[in-house]
């Protein structure tokens, strides 16, 4: 049942959503708290109201059994309404239904608060440009936020206003309440934004969405009323109006009071053979006269009439320019901007120049001569002057300014390098050429449209701003282009300058909204590009003018604005990394257009803080991270636009008396090796250091290793000496030859790069560099990065010290909420395996390598800023060739994740095999865990072979089957070195799947475009079950291995697993005599090895040679590691000095300082005392009397003190071990081949036995 009111209307319902990043904004309205139960609502004589239904009274009601089922109290909620909880809170709030306490009615809500961050909301259609009165009864008790911040609130009613795509408009808090009240009521009167289709209506609980609210609120009778405004009159824009036959035209209109404007008119004519007329746009027909009324459709005795003439012949009255005076300086040119009076005259003007000594004009252009004053005058038919204007043409001589300008214009339009000649090279300039020519056909020059481009129309999306300069720029391109069939078209000239123009008056004119970064980074960047290539045609008044428009926005490079708000210059923060190089660019390339020495010194020296290696923070590590946005690993985008940046302001600035200094740029050459070599493999950038970019479909692993090449090709190849340039060289050509997905070149759109490149590759003198091997930690960004012969392996992870990842910024990344949980990355011969629309189609709860709780998380969980609760993630590294890698995952305590998941995860590395294992894995949520062994996308027909122990399994798309007891299984590819083999040393239980996924990239970015994808992918994964506790799993990834080399190595392991528990895992790789070893406690040992602190460690024998390396993963120790190892060494080859021998004599105790190392590896090397070599037992002897068990006996060639313990290996697999020469085996019947090894005290070896068949 509804309740009554005094003005007996019917109730609406409003939802509202709050958005993860709240800034309130004020907006006109009038706000009132009424103790009384019979306020009323105000109203005008012109106006009444009319209630929407929206069950406010809270008396319709449902049951719910879906996840929010648990935020109300037996599932029982009002319909209409929801409880949603914030991502950052920790505590869930509880929704009822009470009877008792109610305000009028029956029933009223109740909200019980425990800490909790979130929101009760509605939402509902309404009209834009419309009155609305909002209305609230809440009563609150004990309410409190813990917080000391004044400004944070307990609970708010906010409305905001939403446009058709779903965009907030205005977000405003029409009260607040941060104590215990009585019943209270809350009204407000708003007018809906004129582009918003619906109005959402949230109270939220804590304002500040950090600390969280506890107490109770009850709330009832929740309205919404529509103000109906009753029109006054009507009035057109003109009374009077002559025009000609077949022109067109529209007839504007204001209705009064203008709250009535949505008001429907209907548009006649007296005479439709003179004049047609439809929705107020006209078109003359023939000559004569005829009326137009409009009408207001629902009151027809409002109207307004316009008397209009047609005619063939309308003479020009008068002639206006752009100004009275025009100053030119000589040697520039200038288009002359006229318009005549009546707008719909017929009659053509002519227009002559006074002097011609001092300049001419053709096409509607001045193009200077000499210096002088003169005058320019509009003539009408007859000869008689309609308008005229003063031109002054000053004295102009180039300077540093133009020569810098010059350079600008080089790089965005490379004439000197092309040639006509050159079929690649002009195929590059048509690409630029149409697209700039469908560009100019669609632009919109009339002027009573409000946009340049109709898809770009938008005015409450700051990005429209940025691609209208950048269409502009690329029309300005193909003005310029050698090999442009509209090359120095001055009709294309002529647009575009009124197309700056007409941004620069409606658009980018100190006018705020949206995305910060469109107004100062993007906007300026390509306007000011843009100024560079048209300055010719703009005067300097003019282009002083635009300067100062773009220095409103960007006064200097230090000063982020905040986003998201109606009001500009409000500083956030201070400008980092990729952010201050970007607004550097714009400081620059404006200091140049307006010749400001000063701020270009400014802009030189801004440049100076990023040419540094930090510590924390954003920017360089010294480890070759690189972190951006405080605590993320940003190597791929805003790092590849910091090297861009530093190398253009390097070449812009190069040889000037504002250059960089030579060793600040010299440090560069040193990160682009560290830092972006490591992490590109034949031109694709690793997407694991790519962040939200992945969720962009054209910000793949193939274009974010372009925009590397770039940099390198343009800017520090030419600035290097001749041994580092030869050097890039030969990698760049690399990269580019060795890619056979994408021809690099050829797709490029950077002219520039593209010729530079092409040079590069064409020079029989560079030689390609070769594939580059190596292990790489970077430990100050949680990602790893292994390169052997025909693969690079990845894994990204996260800690206290980085972001889980970065996701809902902006509407991007809404699926990465386990890109961070130990996602594995494995690039070989299959070059686009990560594009092709991977990441819209891949299952986001199945990235390959993680280990995760099944729950379904809402879009963007996770993504704002939240920090792992565990430091133990990192690894050591040996030889630069082989590493251990380890993350402690820890889902407790991330924000909107409500889990509890923990997991000790590792990764040991060696030259053709990657170890996974996985320890300690809990969980009480009662929901599965499971670990994704693999998540591959496969070909269009997606018919790979793979097997199964040897045997052909899921074969077709659909197909999924859990296999038991699986030793090795193996993924055939569809071209050379695309195979992998995975290889389970304890055999799994897995599950494996087959399967066809479509998705959209708007699924994944709501700011792309609606495109959908579709793919294959061969799924496998370890279920843990339900609430597992203490589970494990373990696997060999064997990159590039046929079936037949994968079923060997399980018949023959390299690696042996020596502990995988929550304490030590630890791995053995036989052939290359490498111990691997991550101690997640104190005081634990493996094998030789033993430690008193948590660490990473490696050993490696090798030819007589002991190589120790450790690493303090937690970054949390100021001490030191002890490390013994159980060998006898006679020397050392080397150390590092923070590492201290205590003991060699029987053992080897080393003690490593660890302090301040930043997760790095600290490397020892010794000579190995000689020992006595162990020889293999002999005289092998099988008792089979017990059928049972089998008695194996054999005989030692060594003295017996000696050997410690001996090995038994059964077809290849380490089975048992023994203390003496016997010892019992239970085997199935069957036939097998038995070998047994010596081991001494120190852990060496003899070789294998020979080969003893078993047969029973």
């Amino acid at each position: 049942m509804n309740k009554i009111r005094k003005n007996k209307k019917l109730y609406t319902k409003l939802t509202a959503v709050l958005l993860a990043n709240n800034f309130i904004l004020a907006t006109p309205m009038t706000i009132m708290g009424y103790n009384s139960p019979n306020a009323s609502i105000a109203s005008s004589e012109n106006s009444e109201y009319k209630l929407l239904d929206l069950n406010g009274d809270f008396e319709e009601l449902h049951t719910i059994t879906d996840s929010f089922a648990s935020f109300w109290k037996d599932g029982t909620k009002p319909q209409k309404w929801d409880i949603r909880k914030h991502s950052s809170s920790t505590n869930d709030m509880l929704g009822e239904i009470i009877t008792e306490d109610v305000k009028s009615g029956e029933k009223a809500v109740k909200i019980n608060l425990n800490q909790s961050t979130g929101f009760f909301q509605t939402e509902t259609n309404i009209v834009g440009g419309k009155e609305y009165e909002i209305s609230s009864w809440i009563k609150a008790q004990d309410l409190n936020t813990n917080c000391s911040n004044t400004s944070h609130k307990a609970v708010a009613l906010r409305v905001e206003h939403i446009d058709s795509k779903n965009n907030v408009l205005k977000r405003t808090d029409l009260h607040t309440i941060s104590e215990t009240t009585d019943w209270k009521e809350y009204k407000a009167s708003i007018k809906a934004e004129k582009d918003a289709v619906k109005l959402k209506l949230v109270l939220v609980f804590d304002t500040g969405l950090h600390t969280g609210v506890s107490g109770s609120v009850i709330v009832d009778n929740l309205t919404i009323d529509e103000k109906e405004i009753i029109p006054t009159g009507i009035t057109l824009s003109t009374s009077n109006l002559e025009i000609t036959p077949g022109s067109t035209g529209k007839i504007d209109y204001e209705i009064s009071p203008i709250e009535a404007s949505q008001e429907e008119i209907v548009w006649t004519s007296s005479d439709e053979n003179i004049l047609e007329i439809n929705n107020g746009e006209f078109k003359g027909i023939s000559e004569g006269e005829a009326t137009v009324t409009a009408t207001l459709k629902n009151y027809q005795n409002i109207q307004a009439q316009c008397n209009v003439k047609v005619s063939n012949e309308i003479k020009i009255d008068k002639v206006e320019f752009e100004k009275d005076e025009i100053h030119l300086d000589n040697g520039k040119n200038y288009i002359i901007k006229t318009k005549a009076f009546p707008n719909y005259a017929t009659e053509e003007f002519s227009l002559e120049i006074d002097n011609e000594d001092i300049a001419v004009i053709k096409d509607g252009v001045v193009i200077s001569r000499g210096v002088g004053n003169t005058f320019i005058v509009a003539k009408n038919s007859s000869g008689d002057e309609v308008g005229r204007f003063n031109l002054v043409v000053n004295n102009y001589k180039e300077d540093i300014y133009d020569e810098l300008a010059q350079k600008i214009k080089n790089s965005l339009v490379p004439n000197h390098l092309l040639s006509v000649s050159n079929e690649d090279d002009m195929n590059s300039v048509n690409n630029i050429v149409n697209k700039a020519k469908d560009y100019w056909t669609t632009m919109n020059k009339d002027e009573s449209k409000n946009y340049l481009w109709e898809d770009l129309k938008d005015s409450t999306n700051s990005n429209n701003i940025t691609k209208s300069f950048e269409r502009l720029l690329e029309m300005a391109k193909a003005y310029h282009l050698e090999g442009s069939d509209i090359k120095e078209n001055i009709d294309l000239m002529k647009d575009i300058t009124y197309g700056i123009d007409w941004m620069m008056k409606n658009r980018y004119n100190k006018s705020y909204y949206n995305n910060w970064w469109d107004w100062q980074i993007g906007a300026p960047q390509k306007l000011t590009e843009l100024m560079v290539l048209a300055k010719d045609y703009i005067t300097s008044e003019k282009i002083n003018e635009y300067v100062d428009i773009i220095s409103f926005y960007v006064p200097n490079a230090r000063d982020q604005w905040q986003g998201n708000t109606t009001k500009p210059g409000v500083i956030a923060t201070k400008t980092t990394g990729a952010n201050r190089l970007d607004m550097c660019q714009v400081m620059i390339y404006k200091s140049i257009l307006g010749k400001n020495s000063e701020k270009l010194e400014e802009a030189s020296v801004d440049v100076l803080p990023e040419l540094k290696y930090v510590a924390s923070g954003d920017g360089f590590y010294t480890d070759g991270s690189i972190i951006q946005h405080g605590a993320l690993p940003y190597t791929g985008t805003y790092g590849a636009i910091l090297l861009s940046g530093i190398g253009k302001v390097n070449y812009m600035l190069e040889g000037t008396e504002w250059s960089l200094p030579d060793e600040k740029v010299e440090m560069i050459y040193d990160v682009i090796e560290k830092s972006f070599e490591p992490l590109v493999y034949k031109g694709l950038m690793m997407d694991m250091v790519s962040g939200r970019s992945i969720s962009r479909a054209t910000g793949q692993d193939i274009n974010n290793g372009e925009g590397v090449m770039k940099s390198i090709v343009k800017y520090y190849i030419p600035a290097a000496d001749k041994e580092k340039s030869e050097e890039l060289k030969s990698m760049v050509k690399y990269w580019i030859k060795e890619n056979d997905a994408k021809d690099i070149l050829k797709n490029t759109n950077d002219l520039e790069f593209k010729v530079m490149a092409n040079k590069i590759v064409n020079d029989s003198s560079v030689s390609l560099r070769g594939e580059l091997i190596g292990h790489y930690n970077y430990a100050n960004m949680d990602r790893m990065v292994h390169r052997s012969k025909g693969f690079v392996f990845g894994t990204s992870m996260y800690s206290t010290r980085t972001y889980m990842h970065e996701g809902n910024m902006n509407k991007e990344n809404l699926k990465g909420f386990h890109t961070a949980d130990g996602m594995t990355y494995l690039y070989n011969g299959d070059l686009e395996q990560y594009s092709k629309g991977f990441w819209p189609t891949v299952d986001p709860y199945r990235l390959p390598g993680t280990t995760v709780d099944t729950l379904k998380l809402a879009d963007g969980a996770g993504g704002q800023n939240s920090r792992g609760s565990q430091d133990w993630v990192g690894g050591s590294a040996i030889d630069k060739k082989y590493g251990a890698y380890g993350m402690y995952l820890d889902k407790s305590k991330d924000k909107g994740y409500v889990m509890d998941l923990q997991a000790k995860k590792s990764w040991f590395t060696f030259d053709d095999e990657v170890v996974a294992l996985g320890a300690g894995i809990s969980s009480s949520k009662d929901r599965n865990i499971e670990t994704i062994v693999e998540n591959r996308r496969l070909s269009e027909a997606g018919n790979e072979e793979f097997t199964v122990d040897d045997k052909a399994e899921i074969k077709n798309i659909g197909d999924q089957e859990s296999k038991q007891e699986v030793s090795w299984a193996h993924i055939k590819g569809n071209k050379e070195n695309t195979d992998i083999g995975y290889y389970f040393p304890s055999k799994a239980s897995v599950n494996i799947l087959r399967d066809h996924r479509e998705g959209n990239w708007q699924d994944i970015n709501g700011a792309q475009a609606n495109k959908v994808e579709e793919n294959n992918f061969l799924t496998m994964w370890i279920d843990h079950g339900v609430n597992p506790s203490d589970a494990n799993y373990s696997y060999v990834l064997l990159p590039n291995k046929s079936s037949k080399e994968v079923k060997y190595y399980n018949e023959n392991p390299d690696i042996e697993v020596l502990s995988n528990t929550k304490d030590v895992q630890a791995v053995r790789e036989n052939k290359l005599k490498i111990t691997e070893a991550n101690f997640w406690e104190d005081n634990k040992s493996i094998d030789f090895i033993s430690v008193d602190k948590k660490s990473s460690v490696m050993v490696k024998e090798e030819n007589g040679k002991l190589k120790v390396s450790l690493s303090d993963p937690t970054m949390k120790n100021n001490g030191v590691v002890r490390v013994t190892l159980d060998k006898e060494i006679e020397g050392v080859i080397s150390k590092d000095e923070r590492v201290n021998i205590i003991e060699s004599s029987d053992k080897l105790i080393l003690e490593i300082n660890v302090a301040d190392t930043k997760g790095a590896s600290i490397d020892a090397e010794f000579k190995i005392k000689e020992v006595k070599e162990l020889k293999a037992p002999t005289n092998i002897k099988v008792d089979y009397k017990n059928k049972k068990k089998i008695t194996v006996t054999w005989d030692n060639p060594n003295n017996k003190k000696d050997v410690k313990y001996y090995e038994i290996y059964i077809d290849g697999k380490l089975r048992d071990k023994a203390n003496n020469e016997k010892i019992q085996l239970k085997l199935d019947n069957g036939e097998y081949i038995l070998n047994l090894v010596s081991v001494d005290k120190k852990g060496n070896k003899s070789n294998f036995s020979e080969n003893f068949t078993i047969k029973f």
